[in-house]
């Protein structure tokens, strides 16, 4: 294929800059066919600047035995078109095998080690410049759960500020992270039930409904209120808002759909919060909040974790789009314009990549 010129009829430069840790070939020996062959071998380099043209062990040459065969050989290293270099993105759409392995191994730091990294001496989690918080502890606790990587350190910070717990929905992710990682004490527990009221509502609103099921599940006890009021207040457009009466939003949909998944509910009420969500999904891969507001992180990963939680197969362009916020340092952004509140935003994000929908497993 021809490359196009520009206006001024000069091709475009070949320069390819590439930054992070990249695939260089280096040369080695393998059998083919019962003869020994010189071939490129891949191995993880650091690399800060890579030119396109071809290098002299970018092409497999063989070892000519006579001078027709080495001639031929030369003739087609020259005219080879050099590869483009393998970047340690999973963004990026094909396979390319054993190298993509080896690109992902030298990462620098996943996510799970960025959120731990910002563990405080009191063993709460904080935010950059910020002070910790039982709320994202909370949050840091079930991503490191997730992940495989609880932390008994913020498990008894929690336990530590279980009375300065206020609203219904504080106690629940509370309960929730607790009960998913080393169990919830008595008067916890009892707290989390004396939020039931007579309608079927857990707290005051549909949002603290499907945490406090979720909560409730993740203790695996019973009786477990609540889900016969999601039901009745399940929009027509197959959403969940926050409150009776509100916008409906993928946030809380895919909440509601976690929580009466937990509670064993199948056929349409869980069709239809599907086919809600699906709407919200951008052409970039992402789900955003709601109409109009374009994709985030977080909307993303909480609608990944809903179709799992269902049984249905999420969306893969959805994880191509989390893959394309991921900063070096193992983070992720909130959206492709904001990187606000990466502690808060990766801890969410860690259990959708690893299909782990709430309550945990």
């Amino acid at each position: 294929m021809r490359r196009r010129r520009r206006a001024g009829g000069e091709p475009p430069s070949t320069a390819r800059r590439a930054r992070g840790f990249l695939l260089r070939p280096r040369p080695g020996l393998q059998r083919v066919h019962g003869r020994l062959e010189l071939v490129g071998v891949l191995r993880p380099a650091h690399v800060a600047d890579v030119r396109s043209r071809a290098c002299p062990w970018t092409a497999v040459r063989p070892l000519a035995r006579d001078r027709q065969r080495r001639d031929r050989v030369r003739r087609r290293t020259r005219a080879a078109t050099p590869p483009r270099p393998l970047q340690p993105s999973a963004a990026r759409g094909g396979r390319v095998g054993v190298a993509a392995l080896i690109a992902a191994a030298v990462l620098a730091l996943s996510p799970a080690t960025y959120v731990e990294s910002h563990q405080q001496p009191d063993g709460g989690f904080a935010e950059p410049g910020s002070s910790s918080s039982p709320g994202l502890t909370a949050w840091a606790l079930l991503g490191l759960r997730a992940a495989g990587r609880p932390s008994a350190s913020a498990y008894d910070y929690l336990v530590a500020h279980e009375a300065g717990l206020q609203t219904a929905t504080d106690i629940e992710l509370v309960v929730l992270a607790e009960a998913a990682t080393g169990g919830v004490s008595e008067p916890l527990y009892e707290k989390l039930v004396g939020l039931s009221r007579p309608d079927g509502r857990i707290g005051p609103a549909i949002n603290s409904t499907a945490w406090g099921i979720l909560a409730l599940a993740q203790t695996r006890r019973s009786p477990r209120p609540g889900v016969s009021y999601l039901l009745r207040h399940q929009r027509p457009s197959g959403g969940w808002g926050w409150i009776v009466g509100a916008r409906p939003d993928s946030n809380d949909t895919a909440a509601v759909i976690q929580a009466l998944r937990a509670e064993r509910v199948r056929g349409r009420p869980i069709a239809r919060g599907l086919a809600y969500l699906r709407r919200l999904q951008n052409r970039d891969g992402g789900f955003e909040l709601t109409s109009g507001r374009g994709s985030d992180a977080q909307s993303t990963a909480w609608a990944i974790q809903a179709f799992v939680s269902a049984g249905a197969r999420p969306p893969s362009r959805a994880f191509r789009y989390l893959a394309s916020l991921q900063r070096p340092d193992g983070s992720y952004r909130y959206s492709r314009r904001y990187a606000a509140t990466p502690v808060w935003v990766t801890s969410q994000v860690l259990p959708a990549v690893l299909r782990k929908p709430f309550p945990l497993r």
